[in-house]
């Protein structure tokens, strides 16, 4: 006789397996917000290795690239790669229509384009794309966790939460040529800043920095 109550016995019994079971694990563990944030993260690498294939990296690697719409994105960047740098720094002469173009027509993510113009001299890039879809399924996962926590306490059920994310259908869609639309974490984040607690000395920055 143990003197409890069945409740209070049922009550010990989950308690235990909390603190030993794997969910208890995984809460123990994912206190921490950094600690947090990088799971979401692996948890985002691990979609787009699902989903793309780490041979997607390979900055020499252009045989998916040679089709549809993102063959036009390769072109664009081949283009500006070896072109001068001009003013305005997103110009692309030498493509098209010689004064009018630019590496912004080509849908060649212009924000990824002028970092990799100017490591080109350190190294061969022929293609940033992958890198640039990787960036996408990380951020959506760590961005997807930031929004799930609005909602819901449990470390494990805001993991889930963005690994659902990370494989939304509306977001794998985009795969299909269109990368530069892969940037789902920017919505994410701007639901998160728009349903959070915010502080009104951080508001305009915030929204300023996302903006732009």
């Amino acid at each position: 006789m143990t003197g409890l109550t069945k409740e209070q016995e049922k009550r010990q019994r989950r308690d235990a397996f909390a603190r030993g079971g794997t969910a208890g694990m995984l809460r123990r563990r994912c206190q921490p917000p950094t600690f947090n944030a990088i799971l979401a993260a692996l948890i985002g690498f691990g979609a787009f290795a699902a989903v793309c294939g780490i041979r997607a990296l390979d900055p020499s690697d252009l045989g998916w690239l040679t089709q549809g719409d993102p063959a036009q994105y390769l072109l664009g960047w081949s283009f500006f790669r070896n072109s001068p740098w001009t003013v305005p720094p997103g110009a692309n002469p030498d493509y098209g229509l010689e004064l009018a173009s630019s590496v912004f027509f080509t849908d060649s993510i212009p924000l990824a384009a002028l970092p990799f113009k100017a490591l080109a001299w350190l190294a061969k890039i022929e293609q940033y794309f992958g890198w640039w879809l990787l960036l996408c399924f990380v951020l959506q996962g760590v961005c997807g966790w930031l929004l799930m926590g609005l909602a819901v306490r449990d470390a494990a059920a805001r993991l889930l939460g963005a690994a659902l994310l990370c494989f939304a259908p509306a977001f794998l869609w985009r795969l299909h040529g269109h990368y530069s639309l892969m940037a789902h974490w920017l919505v994410l984040l701007a639901l998160w800043l728009a349903l959070a607690p915010s502080n009104p000395r951080r508001w305009p920055l915030a929204w300023g920095g996302l903006l732009g």
